[in-house]
């Protein structure tokens, strides 16, 4: 067999059929939204008309602070649930604060995967040491946090008291409805 005796399609042939195709199959796919319009008992003539789609928006959860007893007694160093704002507290230090006192390290997290904790809700803490009393807050730089806890979020908030750290013995930090007890410089 020699090449001349090979037959083959020409490209021209097979572009053809594919033309023809489309032209054929084109006219039909274009009138099916006027037959289903004919179908459905409807005039085809207003098919091209715009129907009007009214959107809504699904309401976004709130937060909301439920009112649960504290749960004391929590060891200082350890992850400590607050059922009412739905975070979990661990003090990761307390050191010497920036414009002295004593500043706290505390390890925030959101459980709540939908929604924010407001700013307000995490910044309410305090500080009590036996004999002494309660222990007033001390203003210092980049202290609680400025903006909501986002869904599923963590960070790390400094908190700082007009005390020593020396002065942790038997004392009781309240960090939203949590309170840790016993000796509290880590």
């Amino acid at each position: 067999m020699t090449v001349t005796d090979v037959k083959t399609t020409p490209k021209r042939a097979t572009t053809s059929w594919a033309v023809l195709a489309a032209l054929i199959l084109l006219p039909t796919l274009s009138g099916c939204s006027q037959i289903g319009h004919l179908i459905a008992g409807e005039d085809p003539t207003n098919a091209t008309k715009q129907e009007k789609v009214e959107v809504t928006e699904t309401p976004k959860p709130s937060f909301v602070a439920q009112q649960v007893p504290q749960k004391t007694g929590q060891k200082p160093g350890s992850v400590a649930k607050d059922d009412g704002l739905n975070v979990e507290w661990k003090i990761l230090a307390a050191n010497n604060g920036p414009t002295g006192g004593t500043q706290f390290k505390v390890l925030v997290k959101n459980l709540d995967l939908n929604v924010a904790v407001p700013a307000e809700e995490i910044n309410k803490f305090h500080l009590a040491i036996p004999g002494n009393g309660d222990v007033p807050r001390q203003k210092a730089e980049d202290e609680g946090l400025d903006l909501p806890l986002g869904p599923g979020a963590s960070t790390v908030i400094n908190v700082s008291f007009n005390t020593s750290p020396y002065n942790l013995s038997n004392s009781k930090l309240t960090l939203g409805n949590v309170v840790f007890e016993g000796y509290l410089n880590l």
